[in-house]
């Protein structure tokens, strides 16, 4: 997500709408996800915005695992390997699998996974 305004009444538009958004790194680490999550905030603060990092993918996102980035968690990044939020290649379907599988047992799975 960009977050770029041509000019101070779209700025005004935008910030209205929306006060905080997230940003997660899911999958494989590459380089420049620290980088982009640097700017994204940079710009986003600058905008009036809070941004919330949200830790290890989406499996943080199911659980409630976020930060606050804020200059001072941003600051440095940008040299440093990997992701300062951590991610995950737990994926959101995988996630729903495991809770259903843990409330109603294998046995109870067992017709609908032979289905698929």
């Amino acid at each position: 997500m960009a977050l770029y305004c041509i000019n101070q009444a779209d700025k005004e538009r935008v910030s209205s709408k929306m006060k905080r958004f997230g940003v997660l790194t899911g999958g494989g680490d590459c380089p420049g996800l620290n980088a982009g999550i640097r700017a994204v905030a940079k710009t986003a603060i600058q905008m009036g915005y809070e941004v919330i990092g949200i830790r290890n993918g989406w499996e943080g996102f199911i659980d409630s695992k976020s930060k606050i980035l804020d200059g001072e968690t941003t600051s440095g990044i940008i040299d440093k390997g990997g992701t300062i939020l951590g991610t995950s290649r737990w994926s959101l379907i995988l996630k729903v699998f495991h809770v259903l599988y843990s409330m109603v047992g294998s046995r109870g799975l067992e017709p609908l996974t032979s289905r698929m």
